[in-house]
């Protein structure tokens, strides 16, 4: 029987293949096979811009009716932002005046709104990772592979960046505190404990933080925290959770390395992301190979109540028996849990920490 892996927040030798993709058409840069660093472009595309109504008629007080008569455009014509639209002269007093809000080409007028279509737009997609093209999809994009540690999340939110690794957080538990984000950290991508306070998302932006991950949020915070304008990952998800001793380990070797941020993942396929991009890449595929081979012996973290936070090392990988959480027949795994009981867990819920 083969038994599909389970769900693995922490990977510390992988191959990580992500798409870059754009919607069609859009021109591929690069050619399978080459080389990639982290902010290359590898695609992109022009856009038509967007449609843009300006109120003639409210603007200049008028009858939607009589705003042709104040009219200096016309259909077709290009301008530049803050171009005038329309002006009405009074006999007494300041002209009133309509400036174009935007630079683009004039479309239509209708009842008393003029449609002005914004210029067109390039849009990019960038690698975001060092490594290989393995992949062409024509007009789209590409699969960009790169060996690393992968550390995924529960929550996200805020696009992707890259920056240098900081940790702030201890495997206790203890809130990320706002004065503990000063200036020096602009750029970095910052990883905190648990994050129970506007003040941090604040901060960060004010510092200039590339992002920031969290072991834990407060669900009330979800909403700032998604509008910080920067990227924001919850590794564990909302509650005052700490974060698993092996994951802390596993990250400390790398502190001031370069690494990638998916608040909100450009490959769809996947959620929020920490990617630690590897060196001696001959010794990491083999311990990729080593890991993807087996998972008796692997130290997981159980998901679902009553074991939930426990940490084990699965010792069998029974077929077909029920869990004895569910009592339901499918794949499960026999895990020693830390303080010496072995229990029978469903493999959907645990969680592999490398």
């Amino acid at each position: 029987m083969r038994t599909e892996r389970p769900e693995q927040r922490l990977i510390s030798a992988a191959r990580i293949i992500r798409h870059r993709l754009l919607p069609a058409p859009a021109e591929v840069l690069v050619a399978q096979g080459d080389a990639v660093g982290p902010d290359q472009i590898v695609a992109q595309a022009r856009r038509e811009g967007d449609i843009h109504a300006v109120d003639i008629a409210a603007g200049l007080q008028v009858a939607p009716r009589d705003v042709h008569r104040y009219l200096l455009v016309e259909e077709g014509q290009w301008l530049a932002a803050g171009t005038i639209l329309a002006e009405k002269r009074p006999f007494l007093g300041r002209a009133q005046v309509v400036w174009a809000p935007v630079g683009g080409t004039v479309e239509t007028l209708r009842d008393g709104r003029l449609f002005v279509r914004g210029d067109p737009l390039r849009v990019h997609r960038r690698a975001h990772l060092p490594g290989t093209a393995v992949e062409v999809v024509p007009e789209r994009g590409v699969a960009v592979m790169c060996l690393g540690l992968l550390l995924s999340g529960v929550w996200g939110a805020g696009g992707e960046a890259r920056g240098r690794l900081l940790l702030r957080v201890s495997a206790e538990g203890a809130p990320l505190a706002a004065d503990t984000i000063t200036r020096e950290e602009r750029g970095a991508i910052l990883l905190g404990g648990i994050l129970d306070s506007e003040e941090v998302l604040l901060r960060a932006a004010a510092v200039g933080l590339a992002g920031l991950v969290v072991v834990s949020l407060d669900p009330d915070l979800a909403q700032a925290a998604a509008g910080a304008n920067l990227p924001v990952m919850s590794i564990q998800g909302f509650g005052r959770l700490t974060l698993a001793a092996p994951i802390l380990a596993a990250l400390a070797p790398h502190e001031g390395r370069t690494v990638s941020l998916s608040g909100t993942n450009a490959d769809e396929r996947y959620g929020p992301e920490l990617i630690v991009p590897l060196e001696q890449p001959g010794a990491i595929a083999a311990a990729a190979e080593e890991a993807e081979a087996t998972l008796l012996g692997a130290l997981v973290c159980l998901t679902r109540p009553p074991y939930v936070g426990a940490l084990g090392r699965i010792i069998a990988l029974p077929d077909g028996t029920p869990s004895t959480e569910s009592d339901l027949p499918g794949q499960a795994v026999e895990v020693r849990l830390e303080d010496g009981r072995r229990v029978i867990v469903p493999l959907a819920n645990v969680e592999l920490l490398g």
